[in-house]
């Protein structure tokens, strides 16, 4: 309903204070999924700024359940990263990827997908 235009604001109260009650949840695998969905829909309704925060609240949950290299916590930070070049303050970007690079490199996934996605990452937060 919300990609058709219809009644945006009712979803933005709804959502307005989601992530700290999500961040409330004593199921951390519950806690990261639900962070994930209201973050894409802020997305899909054209706001993501809001979804910033709780993107990066996935990430850093994802990071201490499933361990800092981990393919579920580089693909959350990945996508954090991703509307934070377009979205948050662009001159912290290049550390930031460039800090996700280094610690996969420090865990042996130099030359891995997920490497390169990283290093994709890295070029695009510079032409920004």
């Amino acid at each position: 309903e919300i990609a058709k235009g219809r009644n945006p604001e009712a979803l933005k109260l709804a959502l307005a204070d989601c992530g700290q009650r999500i961040v409330e949840l004593d199921d951390p695998a519950l806690r990261i999924e639900m962070l994930g969905k209201a973050a894409e829909i802020y997305t899909q309704i054209g706001e993501p700024r809001a979804a910033l925060p709780l993107f990066k609240d996935r990430a850093d949950e994802s990071r201490r359940l499933h361990g800092e290299a981990s393919a579920e916590a580089v693909a959350s930070e990945l996508g954090y990263l991703m509307i934070y070049i377009d979205h948050g303050d662009r001159s912290n970007t290049p550390p930031l990827v460039t800090n996700l690079r280094s610690r996969l490199e420090a865990a042996g996934q130099r030359g891995t997908k997920a490497w390169f996605d990283v290093q994709r990452l890295l070029v695009r937060s510079w032409l920004k």
